[in-house]
């Protein structure tokens, strides 16, 4: 899915600029950590599970970041792809104590086209397929294009595995053939026109 690198920047943020209504943040320490499919890759070696992440990075100073705090945390990384082409997915966060007074956002939405693109079908058409399971971490930042969804699919259930996927946008058809979606509620009202306040609504929203 979707890797991220999370930086956040801790400093103070004390006064008001005289240039304009803004906060003036004065920086300290900056800390980075491992955001998207990556912190999902994470989870599950925190509960045991062997993890690989299959995603797109760029050749600049926050995809060797990125990588590095994967093989720190123990997660394979030979199904990571570099696109010279897009920058690596970066979220900084400015800190001031505990009240974050601004975000920064690097990134490409454009789907993944090309030679990334087809590297990623090429790791998913694997037979026999090198892992056992299959978890979309959908963030909208373009990894998963509708041939990736279906090849990753596809892969997993060569394996007799399952597919889970956190879903992103409204049109779920996507990913039809997975076995586990889990939106949280806004996302399932949005893609369903289904408004959740009873269980018999959240019924009626996951048969849609």
């Amino acid at each position: 899915g979707d890797l991220i690198l999370d930086r956040y920047a801790d400093g103070k943020a004390q006064r008001v600029s005289p240039e304009a209504p803004v906060l003036v943040f004065e920086a300290g320490d900056e800390r980075y950590l491992l955001g998207g499919a990556c912190n999902v890759a994470a989870n599950l070696r925190e509960l045991g599970a062997s993890a690989s992440v299959l995603g797109v990075i760029g050749d600049d100073e926050g995809g060797r970041t990125l990588r590095q705090l994967l093989q720190h945390a123990d997660i394979d990384t030979q199904a990571l792809v570099v696109d010279p082409t897009r920058p690596t997915t970066r979220k900084t966060r400015y800190v001031a104590k505990t009240m974050q007074v601004l975000r920064v956002d690097e990134e490409s939405r454009a789907p993944v086209a090309g030679a990334a693109e087809a590297m990623m079908l090429a790791l998913l058409e694997q037979r026999p397929f090198p892992w056992k399971s299959v978890l979309l971490s959908d963030y909208g930042k373009g990894v998963l294009t509708p041939r990736v969804i279906q090849a990753a699919i596809a892969a997993a259930k060569s394996q007799g595995g399952v597919v889970v996927v956190d879903p992103k946008g409204k049109d779920y058809s996507i990913y039809r053939g997975v076995d586990l979606l889990t939106p949280n509620r806004e996302e399932a009202e949005a893609a369903t026109a289904v408004s959740i306040r009873t269980t018999d609504d959240m019924h009626r929203a996951a048969k849609r």
